[in-house]
């Protein structure tokens, strides 16, 4: 049969696959996000409407009773006072969201905003 040593290097160099792979997951992601931007961003400046502009479709495990649910508990384990942002970022980070989606956030933050507005946290 095999040799140890040769499945467990075969092991690892599946691991290292999978993280490049991952990450040029990531980055393809971000290079689609940016062309749309720069896309939509030419449309306006040339003044031509686009074909068909993509609305953003916020994931599932942010809809409005789990978001409300766990912005409060947010707030609730906060010791010190909590920006909007700084509450929608929690949020994506314990939802397993991409943080580094600049849409996601504003999205989220619009959420976050809603139902502290709704809940009478914030006095605005």
């Amino acid at each position: 049969m095999a040799e140890p040593h040769v499945i467990s290097g075969l092991k690892a160099r599946k691991a290292d696959l999978d993280r490049v792979i991952e990450h040029g997951r990531r980055a393809l992601a971000q290079w689609e996000r940016d062309l749309a931007a720069v896309e939509a961003s030419l449309a306006v400046m040339t003044q031509r409407r686009p074909a068909k502009l993509a609305l953003y479709v916020v994931p599932p495990q942010f809809k409005r009773l789990r978001t409300t649910r766990l912005v409060l508990a947010i707030v609730r384990q906060s010791a010190e006072p909590l920006t909007v942002r700084q509450i929608a970022e929690t949020l994506i980070r314990e939802r397993g969201g991409d943080e580094a989606d600049p849409l996601l956030l504003r999205a989220i933050e619009r959420k976050v905003w809603a139902v502290v507005k709704r809940q009478g946290i914030v006095i605005a």
